[in-house]
């Protein structure tokens, strides 16, 4: 079998590791620090996601185990890794379910959907632990809205 990384070498990648918490708003903050200012709320958002599906179904919000996310940027090109600690899970199937509107009884997968909206590259590792999330912000496009 042959194992390819997910995360690009091409940049310099940060690293920063919390334990398990819904309290994300400092992790937020550095995560998006370097975004175009225009575009940080629609970021935060997809990330806020991804930080909480990796501490509630991850990690299972055990304060014992850990968050860690590797981030780069490289304008126009904004990266992050987020990984859990925990088993891991098919993306593939729940993100199907979620296309197809098969969670209208579910409390999870919304999520998953939101950030394959948000983020220009979206793909999980093969256990599903881990995240790689991609954003393309073009130079001249300082507004969101207008791709």
């Amino acid at each position: 079998m042959i194992a390819l990384s997910l995360k690009p070498a091409h940049c310099s990648w940060s690293v920063i590791s919390f334990p398990s918490t819904l309290y994300t708003q400092p992790v937020l903050d550095l995560l998006i620090s370097k975004v175009p200012p225009a575009w940080r709320a629609e970021i935060r958002l997809g990330l806020q996601e991804a930080i909480i599906n990796a501490v509630r179904h991850g990690n299972g919000l055990d304060p014992n185990k850990k968050v860690i996310i590797e981030y780069a940027s490289s304008e126009p090109f904004y990266q992050w890794l987020v990984r859990d600690q925990g088993p891991g899970f098919c993306p593939q199937e729940k993100l199907h379910r979620c296309q197809h509107s098969i969670l209208e009884t579910e409390e999870s997968g919304r999520g998953m959907l939101l950030l394959t909206q948000i983020f220009d590259f979206v793909e999980w590792n093969e256990t599903g632990n881990q995240v790689y999330l991609a954003k393309y912000i073009h130079p001249n496009c300082r507004d969101p809205w207008i791709v």
